[in-house]
């Protein structure tokens, strides 16, 4: 179902205390979408960049456990099995943009030092590739997790 998401839910829009919750900031993207958009990018920004880097299951099982129990609401049957898979969407989505505003002249995404929106895209295709290549213990793990939640 859409719900009310935040559409760029990564750890740089949480800002953390000490001792206290983490507080939502850059609330202007905040909109109707779908969960898996929250998960998906929460997931996404802790892939290794270096396809040579191991995933680290664990701390994607946090994530999750993390996001669900912090949801309150149960999940659907569809929200329930894109949990496993949100991290890859995302992921390739993102090369997507970042390859179109390649083609494009590179007008939206800045540009640094030596650093192109083209190596861009390829960065988050091996982030991609990572989870894709681990997808059915994923989904393991996150029947499990959920097995263990409404």
């Amino acid at each position: 179902p859409v719900r009310l998401v935040h559409n760029d839910a990564k750890p740089a829009n949480l800002v953390r205390h000490a001792h206290e919750r983490p507080c939502v900031i850059d609330l202007d993207t905040i909109g109707p979408g779908r969960l898996g958009y929250d998960l998906g990018e929460l997931v996404r920004s802790i892939i290794p960049e270096n396809g040579n880097a191991p995933l680290d299951l664990l701390a994607i099982e946090n994530v999750w456990a993390g996001f669900v129990d912090g949801w309150r609401h149960p999940l659907d049957r569809a929200e329930r099995s894109a949990v496993p898979i949100a991290g890859v969407v995302l992921s390739t989505e993102l090369a997507g943009r970042f390859v179109t505003d390649h083609l494009e002249g590179d007008r939206y995404f800045a540009i640094g030092r030596g650093a192109t929106n083209q190596m861009r895209a390829r960065v988050q295709m091996r982030r991609a590739a990572l989870p894709l290549d681990a997808l059915d213990h994923l989904r393991e793990r996150a029947e499990n997790l959920l097995s263990t939640r409404p």
